[in-house]
């Protein structure tokens, strides 16, 4: 059976700069703790990640600006995948 997950882009660091690599293989990122039975699910999941993010931007209480663009950088770069992706398998 084809589940659905969510994996979050690696964060790196880079001459002692920490980024977000959206860019690096989809086998390097996190996987997310949940499993969903489709991609509707899933979306529906991402997009509630994307809003949590959006009302930390409205008041961010005690978060630094460094990280609401890291918390920003991170959830634009979610991704829903089937478990099935051959993307996932280490080269």
């Amino acid at each position: 059976m084809i589940a659905w997950i969510l994996l979050v882009p690696p964060a790196v660091d880079s001459n002692g700069i920490r980024y977000i690599d959206r860019t690096a293989p989809l086998s390097e990122w996190q996987r997310g703790t949940k499993v969903f039975d489709s991609t509707n699910d899933c979306e529906e999941e991402r997009k509630k990640l994307v809003a949590i993010a959006e009302s930390h931007r409205a008041d961010p209480g005690n978060l630094s600006d460094y990280e609401l663009r890291r918390l920003d950088a991170t959830l634009d770069g979610l991704q829903c995948v089937s478990t099935d992706d051959p993307r996932l398998q280490l080269k």
